[in-house]
């Protein structure tokens, strides 16, 4: 399992001490539109959020033990986000990123950075509606860590099967 943990800087060590031991990946990452429930952990390849992820509660997220902190579902989602479901103009992003991340011979971090930001380059909507649209492709939400650190975290594999089930799901929007 991966994680992403968004926190302080200075929480940091602090966290990877609690799983300093642990066969787990822990990617560090801010957290739009959820501050009001840092320190937050989201979990993958299965997306869990959870809030106000203590160092001391961490391990208890690798035994689905912390029930208690997972982030409802309705705090994840609102109808603003419904229309990076609807309207094709999103879709397009979608399909236009998945293509570059195919031709990824290398998943880093800085690779997928740079592919990122030369992809934002090429696009003509606001860079923030480009993001929020990469995010509905991955994780059904626009708010969470950043996408690099989704995309990394997930993998190449998987973030390219997520955004092939958006596109396929959504097919009959465009």
């Amino acid at each position: 399992m991966n994680i992403i943990l968004c926190c302080n800087e200075e929480d940091q060590s602090l966290y990877l001490q609690k799983i300093k031991d642990s066969k787990h990946k822990i990617l560090f990452s801010s957290c739009d539109q959820l501050e009001e429930s840092l320190p937050v952990v989201v979990t993958l390849p299965d997306i869990n959020f959870y809030g106000h992820v203590s160092p001391k509660r961490l391990p208890e997220l690798f035994h689905n033990s912390a029930d208690d902190l997972k982030i409802q579902t309705s705090r994840l989602y609102d109808v603003e986000m419904e229309k990076y479901l609807s309207e094709s103009q999103y879709r397009k992003v979608v399909i236009a990123l998945q293509h570059r991340l195919e031709d990824l011979t290398s998943w880093t971090l800085e690779s997928l950075q740079r592919t990122l930001d030369d992809f934002l380059q090429t696009q003509s909507m606001q860079s923030h509606i480009v993001i929020e649209t990469i995010k509905m492709a991955l994780i059904k939400t626009t708010k969470g860590p950043d996408v690099i650190s989704l995309l990394y975290g997930l993998g190449q594999q998987e973030s390219l099967r997520r955004m092939s089930h958006y596109l396929q799901y959504y097919k009959h929007k465009i």
